[in-house]
């Protein structure tokens, strides 16, 4: 019974996939998944973050909470690849946009638990941290704008579009 079951929910979903891909709200759909997953990506750097700055301001993360920075900064790059995956243009301008940042160098810091700490300032070290985290938040948040900017213009030219037939 469970095996009919999954056949069918297989193909069924199968088959949405296919009525999305072929249809002409494809782009629509598009963009408002990889939208979504813009939106978990910074959801989840700020989980990450908040687990980042405990370590850069104590020196230490106890092993649970590295391990809860480790799945958030999974799924940050997950919902983030995805985005790229639907959106690929987004690549390019996410890569411009944290061309000169440190965050991501700061985020390996934290996942490997390297001594940067011990032999630094922790409060300069959290100091800095936290700035490069609003730089990224801020980054991602003008990504997140332009790509609203495109889902309202591709709406307003499938209304035009659709009126004028």
């Amino acid at each position: 019974m469970l095996n009919w079951y999954n056949e069918i929910i297989a193909f069924i979903l199968d088959y949405i996939s296919l009525s999305i891909h072929d249809s002409d709200v494809a782009n629509f759909y598009r963009f408002v998944i990889g939208f979504k997953n813009l939106l978990r990506s910074v959801e989840f750097s700020g989980k990450s973050g908040i687990y980042a700055l405990r370590y850069f301001s104590r020196g230490s993360i106890e092993r649970a909470h590295h391990h809860d920075f480790i799945r958030f900064e999974m799924l940050r790059k997950e919902y983030l690849n995805q985005t790229f995956n639907f959106l690929p243009a987004l690549r390019v301008e996410y890569d411009k946009a944290a061309k000169n940042q440190y965050y991501e160098y700061a985020q390996d810091i934290v996942k490997n638990l390297e001594e940067y700490v011990r032999f630094n300032d922790s409060v300069k070290a959290t100091v800095d941290y936290f700035g490069q985290l609003l730089e990224y938040m801020t980054s991602t948040k003008a990504i997140t704008d332009s790509l609203t900017r495109r889902i309202e213009k591709f709406v307003d030219y499938e209304l035009n579009r659709y009126y004028k037939n």
